[in-house]
């Protein structure tokens, strides 16, 4: 059974994930029949890693909570946080960041008690992503610096990646696109080394946006591609949702509306496939300015109309502010930049199409 388990755990390592998820079945269902618990909490974690790097969150969710019973039966503690992390990230992917942010900050206590420095840094990364959901871009940029000092003293390099990646995006949704390319290439030539699959996509994906916010648009383009190539060959579907979104941007930066129109709708059908709240409000963003472009003011108004309910409702404050920017804009009013000067944001629209990072 373990052997079962070791093959599992050595595919999902590789990005196999719906490869990866099959074993970790089998051998669930194989400790289940003997009773066999510590097995089946790592049977049940690796499952539910799987679930959740596939964008299938409400199957991840269900294992992650089945592993901290388990854990509680089994007084491992630190058990319990690492799938109260799981849980964590996978609501956060849901864009309930909220909710999100009290498994972190619970599992944040208890790495500091053990001073488990990889916990904490990761507690922080986790906890910096539920920020830059909620619209708070340089509380995620401090957070992550500190996680960054944290895991240059371990010498491990993935998470070095990941923060990076992290870092690039959100120093770019503050307006801050030089250094999010920085980041980003840093994070690319990381992964190259590593031969890290996901981080790989995920930095190509990066400089793709960081060059859409600089006018770049052709390579932004190239960058866009080769991410969509890796997350294909992965699986990973939440990932090539915002990829689809970037290209379908870029295109309308360029006035390609119906290209742009193919990936919007593309990226529309994964963020409904996995509950993406969040990337639902990019959708409606993306596809309103679509509509302007083609003068078809009534169904942009309504687009944007949902994109400002679904914002606030959830709690996208940078996001929310961009819909009423927009409809503002649209129904001739003077577009205020004070909430984002407010926050610190160095973000202002120059006319539809507006470049929203």
């Amino acid at each position: 059974m373990y052997n079962v388990l070791y093959k599992a755990d050595r595919l999902r390592e590789k990005n196999h994930f719906p490869e990866a998820l099959k074993l970790y079945r089998r051998a669930a269902k194989e400790f289940r029949q003997v009773d066999e618990l510590s097995g089946l909490f790592e049977s049940l974690m690796g499952m539910a890693h799987c679930y959740r790097m596939m964008g299938r969150y409400e199957k991840a969710i269900e294992c992650y909570r089945a592993a901290t019973d388990i854990a509680r039966e089994l007084n491992d503690y630190t058990g319990y946080h690492d799938a109260n992390m799981g849980l964590g990230l996978s609501l956060r992917g849901m864009g309930l960041w909220k909710e999100a942010l009290g498994h972190f900050r619970a599992s944040l206590r208890y790495y500091k008690k053990k001073d488990d420095r990889e916990g904490i840094a990761f507690a922080l990364w986790s906890i910096a992503g539920a920020y830059r959901y909620k619209g708070d871009p340089l509380k995620a940029i401090e957070l992550l610096k500190e996680a960054l000092r944290l895991i240059r003293r371990s010498g491990d390099l993935i998470a070095k990646g990941y923060i990076l990646n992290a870092l690039g995006g959100s120093s770019r949704v503050a307006g801050l696109v030089r250094k999010s390319l920085k980041y980003y290439t840093e994070a690319n030539e990381i992964f190259r080394n590593e031969r890290d699959t996901f981080g790989l996509a995920y930095s190509y994906c990066g400089v793709g946006n960081a060059h859409r916010m600089l006018g770049n648009y052709r390579e932004a383009s190239g960058y866009f591609k080769k991410a969509l190539k890796l997350y294909d060959r992965i699986g990973d579907i939440v990932s090539s949702a915002y990829t689809l979104w970037s290209l379908g941007q870029a295109y309308l930066m360029t006035g390609n509306l119906s290209k742009a129109k193919e990936y919007l709708e593309s990226a529309n059908r994964y963020f409904r496939k996995t509950h993406d709240h969040r990337g639902q409000t990019y959708y409606y963003l993306g596809a309103a300015q679509y509509y302007i472009m083609l003068n078809k003011k009534t169904t942009a108004k309504s687009l944007l109309s949902r994109a400002i309910r679904l914002s606030e409702d959830k709690g996208f404050s940078l996001e929310h502010s961009h819909s009423l920017c927009l409809y503002n804009h649209i129904n001739g009013k003077v577009v205020s930049r004070d909430w984002y000067k407010k926050k610190g944001l160095k973000i202002e629209f120059q006319g539809i199409p507006f470049n929203i990072p």
